[in-house]
């Protein structure tokens, strides 16, 4: 995948770590094998992801495509090409928001995506160890398990100012879902 040119550079040099390809982990994950589901617009690269454990936290890159079949054109908020987007974990049955970038306070033009265009994104996942002063943090203890990536400004409407457009419905704002496991420290 192209990518997306405009990510912020500090964000840029902490992910150039990048992740590795799922191993085997030592961590208690359910090991059922995933199977893509190709409904979601949002499709991502791999089913599986490893973070690296770094000295402050966890580092990783999951790679997204997102292919507009909603018929019309879909606009994405974002400030210099970061959106807002979350990983939500399955817990017990349930999708639960466990974690989200630090997105800057600026209003760039939207991404434009044309009805059957494609748009590649990367989320970066920087996050710190549980009671570190590196934010943001995962919510939940145990960061291994099943995930999926929540898009929160992708709207079919776009105006500059608030509010900026009528949201897709969450259908259409979801990934597929994939395995995060963690790398021992």
């Amino acid at each position: 995948m192209d990518g997306l040119s405009g990510v912020a550079a500090s964000v840029a040099v902490a992910l150039a770590v990048g992740l590795a390809a799922y191993g085997d982990g030592t961590r208690r994950v359910t090991r059922a094998a995933l199977t893509r589901d190709t409904a979601p617009l949002f499709q991502t690269d791999s089913l599986a992801y490893t973070l690296r454990a770094e000295s402050d936290g966890y580092i990783g890159e999951i790679r997204v495509r997102f292919t507009n079949r909603t018929g019309g054109t879909v606009y994405f908020v974002n400030c210099r090409g970061q959106t807002e987007v979350n990983l939500e974990k399955l817990v017990d049955d349930r999708w639960r928001v466990v974690w989200g970038p630090g997105i800057p306070m600026c209003l760039s033009p939207p991404i434009t995506v044309p009805a059957g265009g494609t748009y590649d994104s990367r989320i970066g996942v920087i996050a710190g160890y549980p009671g570190s002063n590196l934010q943001p943090q995962f919510s939940v203890p145990d960061v291994a398990g099943v995930y999926r990536a929540v898009w929160h400004q992708a709207l079919s409407s776009y105006q500059d100012h608030l509010p900026f457009g009528e949201p897709l419905a969450l259908e259409h704002r979801v990934s597929n879902r994939f395995r995060l496991e963690v790398q021992p420290r």
